[in-house]
């Protein structure tokens, strides 16, 4: 067959898996698949043909001993009757077993084939059955044999069929390369490599190679992520891309080093992308060839950026400690000194090479037991941080007290490691803590001096008062002329005014003492400032001054005590009456802003010097623009209700255009913020005449029973009188009185002793109890309530209030 006709003869053929035809099967020998079918074809195989050449025997021979030195099994299969026509040496060391002249089948029922992934072949798919059968070419089909006797071998198998001289195929030649070992051997290679990129690829340091050049031909992912790059968009870049400005001169001076052969480890700052840097500890070897040459290196790198940034806190920190001007130091877990800075040197004499090594108790010349220290680092085990002043001593002996605040350090299991000691001379300040303390005292000595004297003076002028004011009322019962009426309410009025003014000492001593308690109840404002607005009409209508109330629409409800918000708007009014003349008129206003009720007193009267507001408040300051005219008093009562609007957490606010412009006052108060539905208490309902009440007055004050007695019994009432405790207690066993007033300072024993007695007794216990007495601070209301007594009065009470009082007692009754 000419060789144009058997390559054109090939070139139609179907090849293996969609190869490319007639490409020669290359072999480790060197040889061509298609230099052996020929040769074969020509001189091993057609007796006709070689007959016709003049080729012998011996030539046959002699190529089959060719075949035979083939470091690689050859088979031949014979396509007319499907038998192995020759087999080489290494074929039948694969095989273990001559198979010449055996079937392809016999073949086929022996001879198993897998792929690399162990998947079986079928009969059909063996390279030699698709050469022979489909005429296919197969070049370097890697498969796994496995012989009859269970032996397995990895091979690269080539198959080719051979074409006689009319194309018709007349034999097939196959060729199995073992390649058992190279597998094992490139199996060891990738295992090697595998582990090889697993220990770069997760290792914790960074890692880079550079050619001689400089250039990054490797870099792995953990020093690629920590710049801001993937590795690949580092290769083929010069380190020095990576170099700060700054340090470039440095960097250049380690690249002379490498080259010189040197091993370095230095620190380095690297260039992050967009900007910034890390600090790493580079470790560099150079990698040169058998001869010497320079061929690149290789660095690992390591990430210090946090120790830096801490080496340059403690750094600065070192240097704050050293220059701060409170002593600071260091101990073990044990007590015992590691740092010792120059404010500690200073303040206790020690240096720190003294100091520094020692217990902290020696040091400081103190005595702490151990069961102290044992509940020190109890506490500092449970919150890390404690405080405490002790006194410690001076090198030379001298004491200093000290404030000290102590700072555990832990170790990841929570025990103290460390604790750092903050050491405060208080020594001045504890001098002026004393003499602070003393002043205190000193003030507080005589401010209970101040407040006994008020409330003595309390006690003494209502005593007098009451017998008068009792008089006055008495005097009032009596048939009069006009002259006569008119002398009585000039001393009605001048007692009244004196009471108030009594009133108005003890309200500003207990809000200065903070001492007024409130009774809090849902008010609705509106309805209470008509009550006001019905008491106070009477003062501005003698006065001829204009008065009149403007309420919001809607109701307001506040959460207040009404007897100490009446006080406070009484003030206002009263002020207003004061500092109006005929013809000015006055405003009582409320209106909602927001969330707050506004009650505001405006007049057109005197007015108020504007630089005067600022203090207007204070006790006993006036700025009205106004001389005697104003009246008497103290000027507590702007105090005093700036004082209850505060305790009802709100506020007071005065404003005056000047002399003569009027002045406004208006008090801010919280809305309730539950609404509310309760209305002010109606008055209580008077005594009819002629309802007789049996009255008992226990009163050591003969003057003033006298006068009281005479007033209740002009208004129709029984009247018994007993002028000590134990009589008084006698005497209401003996009459069961309806009710009973009684005074707080009695003879033998006080009226606080009289109530609960009374109370105590079953057949008393359902008596009336009013205390009427000169004692009227906040502890004798309380000491009055918790004793038993229904109603504590101060003295002097008027006519209007005693009424009162006997109304709630008959209906009570």
């Amino acid at each position: 067959m000419k060789s144009e006709d058997r390559k054109e003869t090939a070139a139609g053929n179907r090849t293996h898996q969609g190869e490319e035809p007639a490409d020669p099967i290359r072999m480790t020998s060197g040889h061509s698949a298609e230099t052996i079918p020929t040769l074969l074809d020509s001189f091993l195989f057609s007796h006709e043909f070689m007959s016709s050449n003049g080729i012998n025997q011996n030539h046959v021979s002699a190529f089959s001993a060719v075949l035979n030195l083939i470091p690689f099994s050859i088979v031949f299969i014979d396509a007319k009757d499907e038998t192995f026509c020759f087999i080489n040496k290494r074929g039948l060391e694969l095989y273990k077993a001559d198979y010449t002249g055996q079937t392809l089948q016999f073949h086929i029922d022996r001879i198993k084939f897998y792929t690399p992934d162990g998947k079986q072949l079928g009969p059909t798919d063996a390279p030699v059955y698709r050469s022979l059968k489909h005429r296919e070419t197969i070049h370097n089909r890697e498969l796994i044999l496995r012989n009859e006797f269970g032996d397995v071998y990895c091979l690269l198998v080539s198959s080719a069929p051979i074409y006689d001289s009319g194309g018709n195929v007349v034999r097939a030649v196959t060729t199995f390369e073992d390649i058992s070992k190279l597998k094992k051997i490139q199996n060891l290679l990738d295992s090697s490599e595998i582990r090889y990129r697993t220990i770069v690829e997760t290792a914790n340091e960074g890692i880079c190679w550079t050619d001689s050049k400089g250039v990054i031909t490797y870099i792995n992912d953990i020093l690629a992520s920590s710049l801001g790059y993937r590795p690949e968009e580092l290769i083929g870049r010069h380190y020095f891309d990576f170099v700060l400005p700054e340090d470039m001169e440095k960097a250049m001076t380690y690249w002379k080093e490498r080259l010189a052969g040197s091993s370095l480890r230095f620190d380095f700052r690297i260039g992050k992308r967009g900007g910034g840097f890390i600090w790493v500890i580079a470790s560099s070897t150079s990698i040169r060839d058998p001869e010497g040459n320079y061929l690149g290196s290789l660095t690992m790198y390591t990430d210090i950026t946090e120790r830096k940034r801490m080496e340059d806190g403690l750094a600065f920190h070192s240097h704050v400690l050293e220059n701060v001007q409170e002593a600071i130091c260091a101990l073990d877990k044990n007590y015992r000194i590691t740092y010792w800075n120059e404010a500690a040197e200073r303040m206790y004499g020690w240096t720190a090479q003294e100091a520094v090594g020692k217990y902290l108790a020696n040091v400081l010349n103190v005595v702490i037991k151990n069961a102290s220290v044992k509940e020190i680092t109890r506490k500092l085990g449970e919150n890390s941080q404690i405080n405490m002043d002790m006194v410690h001593y001076h090198k030379n002996g001298s004491a200093i007290q000290v404030y000290i605040h102590l700072y555990a350090i832990k170790n990841p299991d929570g025990n103290i490691s460390e604790i750092i000691a903050s050491l405060q001379d208080i020594t001045e300040r504890k001098k002026a803590e004393e003499i602070l303390i003393r002043s205190e005292q000193h003030l507080r000595k005589n401010e209970k001096m101040k407040d006994d004297f008020i409330s003595l003076l309390s006690h003494e002028l209502r005593n007098p008062m009451a017998a008068i004011s009792a008089g006055i009322e008495l005097l009032d019962l009596a048939e009069k002329d006009d002259k006569y009426r008119e002398t009585l309410e000039v001393m009605r009025r001048q007692t009244e005014q004196l009471g108030q003014i009594v009133s108005d000492l003890m309200d500003v001593s207990r809000l200065i003492r903070s001492k007024i308690k409130l009774h809090i109840v849902n008010t609705e404002l509106n309805g209470l400032m008509l009550s006001i607005a019905k008491s106070y009409r009477s003062l501005f209508e003698k006065k001829r001054v204009s008065f009149h109330v403007r309420l919001e629409s809607g109701p307001l409800y506040i959460d207040a005590d009404p007897m100490r918000l009446e006080q406070c708007i009484g003030n206002l009014l009263h002020n207003a009456v004061k500092f109006t003349k005929e013809g000015d008129s006055v405003l009582l206003s409320t209106r909602k802003e927001a969330s707050s009720a506004v009650i505001s007193v405006t007049d057109t009267g005197y007015g108020i010097h504007t630089d005067a507001i600022a203090d207007l408040f204070e006790p006993f300051r006036q700025g009205y623009a106004v001389g005697e005219s104003a009246g008497p008093g103290l000027g507590l009562g702007l105090a005093i209700a700036k004082g209850i609007a505060e305790l009802h957490d709100g506020r007071i606010d005065a404003y005056s255009d000047g002399p003569g412009k009027g002045a406004s006052f208006s008090v801010t108060l919280p809305l309730s913020q539950k609404g509310g539905v309760s209305a002010a208490p109606a008055d209580a309902a008077e005594a009819k005449n002629g309802s007789v009440l049996k009255i008992l007055l226990v009163e050591d004050n003969k003057d003033f029973v006298s006068l009281l007695s005479s007033i209740l019994i002009q208004m129709g009432h029984s009247v018994f009188i007993a002028y000590d405790g134990i009589s008084g207690l006698r005497e209401a066993r003996r009459v069961s009185p309806d009710i009973l007033f009684c005074d707080i300072g009695l003879p033998g024993i006080s009226g606080f002793e009289v109530a609960k007695r009374i109370k105590e007794d079953p057949q008393l216990r359902n008596i009336y109890l009013v205390a009427l007495t000169s004692y009227a601070s906040k502890n004798d209301i309380q000491l009055g309530e918790a004793s038993g007594f229904d109603l504590y009065l101060p003295k002097p009470i008027t006519i209007k209030k005693l009424r009162e009082v006997l109304s709630t007692c008959f209906f009570r009754s």
